[in-house]
């Protein structure tokens, strides 16, 4: 639904503009700072509620990737990974994968956690086979650092490896997540903590934080 109102509030704006336009009228303040950022080739913080510090195409690429996938999921029902990037509030899809444990498994939610693990692909395709237990998710990123699958642990970027960025920021695709339910919540203090955020924007910026969603993952240490 958060797509459907995206998508409305985007078309029913790009009408304004374009009636204030051919009518020669002066536009509202509003309706004007949202002009000059699409002529700019900027996306209008109106339309993604935080700074969007991509070009517009690729904002307009990911978005309709991203209305593609989830219609897909809806005709679809089941999935073999999560693209864990497409979804406003990540954190929703862990809560539906707790609850959807918890029935399965006749547990309380309470005495639940969620256990996240890397693995060995490298791409939702190379999934052959279904684990009613274990669900995916994909297309992560990690900043100021990689994952190396033959060692199966966390490593630092080569010179190499730096030689390659074009942009300050600099990140690694990860393999795919496992996900699986487990009743033993202390086995949550021997994982890695770390923070999983929706954009490339650092959650203490003051830009908007209150719009950034995030997640924490708690890897477990080989």
């Amino acid at each position: 639904s958060r797509y459907n109102s995206l998508i409305q509030k985007i078309q029913t704006t790009m009408e304004k503009i374009n009636d204030y336009l051919n009518k020669g009228n002066l536009m509202p303040t509003y309706l004007e700072k949202i002009y000059f950022a699409l002529a700019e080739s900027r996306v209008p913080e109106e339309f993604t509620g935080y700074t969007w510090n991509h070009p517009l195409g690729e904002w307009i690429i990911t978005l309709k990737k991203r209305i593609e996938y989830i219609r897909d999921w809806l005709k679809a029902g089941e999935i073999k990974g999560y693209w864990l990037r497409a979804l406003i509030h990540p954190q929703g899809l862990f809560n539906s994968l707790l609850l959807y444990y918890s029935q399965k498994y006749e547990q309380t939610v309470e005495k639940l956690t969620l256990s996240f693990d890397f693995t060995s692909y490298r791409d939702v395709s190379e999934i052959t086979e279904s684990d009613p237990q274990t669900s995916y998710i994909y297309d992560m990123y990690m900043i100021n650092g990689k994952f190396n699958i033959d060692t199966n642990m966390l490593a630092e970027f080569t010179p190499e490896d730096q030689s390659k960025f074009t942009c300050p920021i600099h990140y690694s695709r990860l393999p795919l997540i496992s996900i699986t339910p487990t009743n033993d919540i202390k086995e949550e203090s021997t994982g890695f903590e770390c923070p999983v955020y929706l954009s490339l924007i650092h959650i203490s910026e003051p830009t908007r934080p209150l719009y950034i969603s995030y997640a924490v993952f708690c890897l477990k240490k080989k």
